[in-house]
């Protein structure tokens, strides 16, 4: 069994940015509605976080940001979805935070 890490940055004043200039096209390639309708920008930021982070550990290639959901508890304890998830993962959890500028993802899977 391996662990596989992935960790990602997201700077909130340039992905309000992107946002703004991308408006719901970049929301619709990037987000499922239930991760972005009603979110403030700062929960949106932490999501995105959380996507790149799965990416980087599980080597997604770019452009498959739908197959990869994060859900929320009703405690607000984010969880990791993904529609198709390579059989070698046995367990995944992800972390989000964000404070002031920034939201930061990090992501633990253990593969097969």
């Amino acid at each position: 069994m391996t662990l596989r890490t992935g960790c990602d940055l997201v700077f909130i004043p340039r992905f309000r940015e992107r946002v703004r200039e991308g408006g719901e096209t970049f929301l619709t390639r990037i987000f499922a509605p239930s991760e972005y309708v009603s979110q403030p920008l700062e929960r949106l930021a932490g999501i995105f976080a959380a996507k790149e982070s799965v990416c980087k550990a599980l080597h997604y290639p770019p452009g498959r940001w739908l197959n990869i959901r994060i859900e929320h508890e009703p405690s607000g304890a984010p969880n990791v979805v993904l529609l198709d998830c390579p059989s070698e993962v046995l367990e995944m959890s992800v972390s989000i935070t964000h404070e002031r500028d920034y939201a930061l993802a990090f992501f633990v899977a253990h593969v097969q």
